[in-house]
């Protein structure tokens, strides 16, 4: 029987898991050491990652997601990508089950037709409802944490309305796993890679 794409989350919710992102960050990379991700291909589609879909703390969830190695390189690396709630948001705590709430509506919509949609999954006029304030703030740039031992850099592919496609660049810090590999990446706004467009 081919492999069917499943949605699957983590929900940690309560005191216990308060200003701990650095070490969920840590635990979540040195949980893969054992349980290497695999690429799973589904007739029709293209292919996806084996491990969970979504991972929601307080104040933050964690998305599945795929980068490459350079810009306009196809090849995989799985990350999960962080969305941390606004710091005005007035739910801060609690904001991330409203985001996982909207890629699991976008994971039911896309199943019904018999598909894996990469698209967006949601449109503008939803994302003050679905991220919070529409004027988010925010105390530092976006992360992404590796599963894997990378490079210095990774990239997310962003396809713009107009056609051409950007890549999001994020640089490695200075935090090393249990093997010393780096492990957790910051957006690098101001680099000459980032938003580099290729059409």
């Amino acid at each position: 029987m081919p492999p069917k794409k499943i949605w699957t989350a983590f929900v940690g919710l309560g005191p216990g898991w308060v200003n701990k992102r650095e070490l969920i960050a840590q635990a979540i990379h040195e949980h893969f050491h054992k349980i290497k991700p695999q690429r799973i291909n589904m007739e029709g589609s293209q292919t996806f990652w084996d491990y969970p879909d979504v991972l929601i703390f307080p104040g933050v969830i964690f998305k599945k997601h795929d980068c490459s190695s350079e810009p306009g390189l196809i090849d995989h690396w799985p990350v999960y990508i962080q969305m941390p709630s606004a710091l005005n948001d007035p739910v801060y705590n609690l904001r991330p089950l409203s985001a996982s709430r909207g890629f699991f509506a976008n994971f039911v919509k896309s199943a019904l037709q018999g598909k894996v949609n990469l698209s967006p999954c949601w449109n503008d006029e939803e994302s003050s409802s679905i991220l919070g304030p529409n004027l988010r703030l925010e105390e530092e740039e976006q992360m992404l944490i590796s599963l894997e031992h990378d490079s210095n850099d990774l990239f997310i592919n962003n396809v713009l309305p107009q056609g051409a496609t950007v890549f999001l660049h994020f640089k490695a810090v200075k935090f090393s796993c249990s093997e010393n590999e780096k492990y957790l990446y910051r957006r690098d706004r101001g680099s000459k890679l980032d938003e580099k467009p290729i059409y």
